[in-house]
């Protein structure tokens, strides 16, 4: 979400930079000051998330700070930051190209709204000291460079308003570096999932494996244990057998009288 405000807020300055028409030309940069102040309530959200230092009450505060000033914005005639909003006059770049910029008269309360973007900067920057003691230093400098940049283009900005200076805006510049913390937060997010999921996958397939061996070893106990009870089945049965046989002959030779007539029977059985 805060990449695609960047890149909204990027193309508002630059249908400003290309706009002649003095109503048109307030509409882009009301909307450039919109977009601006929303990606200052994503940033201070994504540096709570960065840096993990939390201040929810800070956060609620200033964001409902900067939705009021979105607000003001919109229902002011010229905007949070001028009270007049004259011609738009075209000025030709030291490269040749041309841009337009309107003569305006910073409005007083101006002021209030240069107040947010600074304290978007003193959090993240407060945000990124913790971080840096914490240890994570990488994590640390790569916010606090990109929060300096977009502190320092962000003031650049502010003074060219006030001082209705003719030259380009830098703000965009100092966004496009908190893409690239962005891509970075985002692909080391990527890496340490797919880390941790082929740790889970290694875990996964060693108790796999040892539940196959654990299956295999019960399943040759178990044929075994079959082997010894159908060998002791055949010893029982070879035992009746016998029994019966032993049987049949004391119960001839005590029924029969003739000798050798119970010696046939007994061969015969």
């Amino acid at each position: 979400v805060m990449c695609l405000l960047i890149a909204l807020n990027s193309l508002a300055q630059l249908l400003t930079f290309n706009t002649p028409i003095p109503d048109a030309h307030l509409t882009v940069f009301k909307t450039q000051i919109t977009l601006s102040i929303m990606v200052g309530i994503m940033m201070l959200w994504f540096s709570a998330r960065y840096t993990g230092i939390g201040q929810s009450a800070f956060l609620i505060g200033w964001s409902a700070f900067g939705l009021a000033l979105i607000v003001a914005n919109t229902l002011l005639p010229n905007g949070v930051m001028f009270s007049e909003f004259a011609r738009v006059d075209g000025y030709a770049l030291p490269w040749g190209e041309q841009i337009f910029l309107p003569e305006t008269k910073p409005a007083p309360y101006a002021l209030v709204f240069a107040a947010f973007p600074m304290g978007v900067f003193i959090y993240s920057i407060y945000g990124s000291a913790k971080q840096y003691l914490r240890g994570e230093v990488r994590h640390a400098i790569m916010l606090g460079g990109v929060s300096f940049l977009i502190g320092m283009t962000a003031a650049h900005d502010l003074i060219i308003d006030f001082l209705s200076i003719k030259t380009l805006s830098l703000f965009e510049f100092g966004l496009f570096g908190l893409v690239v913390v962005l891509s970075v937060q985002f692909a080391d997010e990527i890496i340490s999932a797919e880390r941790d999921l082929r740790s889970y996958q290694d875990k996964l397939e060693t108790l796999v494996e040892a539940r196959t061996n654990e299956l295999s070893e019960a399943n040759k106990l178990l044929a075994r244990e079959i082997g010894v009870r159908k060998h002791a089945e055949e010893t029982l049965q070879n035992r009746v057998r016998e029994l019966n046989t032993l049987n049949r002959i004391s119960h001839t030779v005590t029924s029969v009288n003739d000798l050798p007539t119970a010696v046939d029977d007994v061969a015969t059985t």
